[in-house]
């Protein structure tokens, strides 16, 4: 039986930042296991998937974001459930940011949700970035 796969423009915004909160978590816990202590590894992730470490990266993608990627992020800016925290800046970037990263796991552009997460947890160096930006 085939299975229709939904356009992720189309998911709720809660669902897809419940599915790019995961990634991000996986991601950031891959990306620290250098650090050979569990515990120095639990602290690193919990910092950077936290509300203040995703609405940071955040901030640090926002200009790179396609017109897709920045209608996710808008929807998931202004979103209920975003705005149920006592409309806290901070969380509603959080959500937006984790939106964008759902929507781009399930669309399947995983090359570009790394490359968004690497710059977004400041894996790329300022240079590069800047370059990136006015390229």
């Amino acid at each position: 039986m085939e299975v229709k796969k939904l356009d992720p423009k189309f998911y709720p915004i809660s669902t897809l930042a419940y599915i790019g909160d995961a990634v991000c978590s996986l991601y950031c816990r891959i990306e620290n296991v250098k650090y050979v202590n569990v515990s120095t590894i639990h602290q690193k992730v919990t910092q950077q998937v936290s509300r203040d470490g995703q609405a940071k990266g955040f901030e640090r993608i926002l200009d790179l974001l396609s017109e897709d990627e920045l209608s996710v992020a808008k929807r998931a800016f202004n979103s209920k459930a975003a705005k149920r925290h006592g409309n806290d800046l901070f969380y509603r970037k959080s959500t937006a940011f984790e939106a964008v990263i759902g929507y781009l796991y399930l669309a399947g552009k995983t090359e570009r949700m790394y490359y968004l997460l690497k710059i977004a947890f400041g894996e790329m160096d300022d240079d590069s970035l800047r370059q990136e930006r006015a390229g």
